[in-house]
């Protein structure tokens, strides 16, 4: 997966902007989305020319917080569009997932890019310019991998064709037109939908996992949070575990605001292998593109690995302490297995009510073009088994929960 970061200066900014500033500088800290997505939309309605912006999940349909965007509507489709109608152009890529492993995100995301076009075919004349792009990473898993999964894809596919024989004809057509890399794969016998006999599915193993925007190619938003009701949060974290995401979003002005700009303007080319990486000092990231020859390979192809060079450089430049947050962890330590980074599930070796004892293997996860066996970290028993063969996972996603062996 790519992923971004921005470097931070030795001492940040604060207060409002008098103009370009000439180095790098914090502007604002938001620890929850209680405080970035106000923030979000106040940047969007300063804007004057433009607006560059790249998310994971970018949901139109999520409520709006700050007084200022609520005068203006309901929702961000609503925000969106009044900025538009100033003649503000917006300029927005959405990423894609692949449809076999996490077709509910796959499903979304195009539901999203639906609700965006038709949000652009209802703009007035003289508006801003709306470019929406639904862009899937483009590497591709290798054939030989493919075939060996081949009886686990049909069985994804085979669970999709269930669902949707489930609902009425109109939510089936509705869902379809949101499921384009499942639909390519279904065939109708016998009245029901249902998996093709020859098919070969592309897998693709990673997306472009990036949360940022860029205002008027002088002011950078970037962290981790994308952008729908589900990842709300405040400071008092009220809400459970299970239902919120927490992260961090940062507004940042100076060089690093051009960096992003320029990251933005390219790295759809440089992840398809139409460009090298461009340079960059103050804006981190990790890219990976299309392997030219993918026979093998379950993953992309590395190219860019600044946000752990970062890490491993801080690390060993650490005097007395390293603090790492989990934000992940559900309870005592061993209640849960987390994704220690982003990955591709390629193995599931417990199930629901097994005993485990501690070290034993529980789930292979294929990332680094590394395989990494994720183990018990201490006996008990596997509650739940949240994820699947062929599942993607971001870092520090949940994996699985389990019961001590004397609970």
């Amino acid at each position: 997966m790519d992923a971004l970061a921005a470097r931070a200066p030795e001492a940040p900014g604060s207060g409002p902007s008098a103009g370009p500033a000439k180095e790098t500088c914090v502007r604002q800290v938001c620890l929850t989305a209680a405080e970035a997505y106000p923030a979000l939309e106040a940047q969007f309605l300063g804007a004057a020319r433009e607006i560059h912006a790249s998310f994971r999940v970018f949901d139109p349909s999520t409520r709006l917080r700050g007084p200022d965007a609520r005068a203006v509507g309901e929702t961000w489709a609503d925000l969106v569009a009044h900025v538009l109608g100033r003649g503000v152009h917006v300029t927005l890529v959405l990423s894609d997932f692949d449809a076999i492993a996490r077709p509910e995100l796959h499903r979304m995301a195009n539901a999203h890019a639906r609700a965006f076009e038709r949000l652009r075919d209802r703009l007035p004349e003289g508006a801003g310019r709306l470019t929406v792009r639904l862009a899937p990473h483009p590497a591709r898993m290798g054939l030989l991998p493919r075939l060996a999964l081949l009886p686990v894809i049909r069985k994804h596919l085979a669970e999709q064709a269930d669902e949707l024989n489930k609902m009425s004809a109109a939510d089936r057509e509705e869902a379809l037109r949101d499921l384009p890399g499942v639909a390519c794969h279904l065939e109708e016998r016998g009245g029901k939908l249902r998996v093709k006999r020859l098919i070969l599915p592309e897998v693709l193993p990673g997306t472009h996992h990036q949360k940022l925007a860029v205002f008027d190619r002088t002011r950078l938003y970037i962290g981790g949070l994308d952008l729908d009701d589900r990842r709300w949060d405040t400071l008092e974290h009220r809400r459970p575990a299970a239902d919120t995401w927490h992260d961090v979003q940062v507004l940042m002005e100076g060089p690093v605001a051009t960096e992003a700009q320029a990251h933005l303007d390219r790295f759809l080319d440089e992840t398809a292998g139409r460009q090298a990486p461009g340079p960059a000092r103050e804006l981190l990231r990790t890219l990976s593109s299309a392997r030219r020859v993918a026979l093998p390979f379950l993953g992309p192809r590395t190219l860019v690995t600044e946000l752990e060079d970062a890490h491993l450089d801080a690390i060993s430049r650490a005097e007395r302490m390293i603090y790492l947050a989990d934000l992940a962890a559900g309870g005592p330590a061993g209640d849960t297995l987390a994704a220690p980074m982003p990955g591709l599930v390629t193995r599931v070796m417990a199930a629901a009510g097994a005993m485990v004892s501690k070290g034993d293997p529980l789930i292979i996860l294929e990332a680094m073009k590394m395989e990494h066996t994720l183990a018990a970290a201490r006996d008990g028993t596997v509650a739940e088994v949240l994820v699947a063969e062929l599942d993607q996972v971001s870092d520090g996603m949940l994996l699985l929960t389990m019961e001590a062996a004397d609970a």
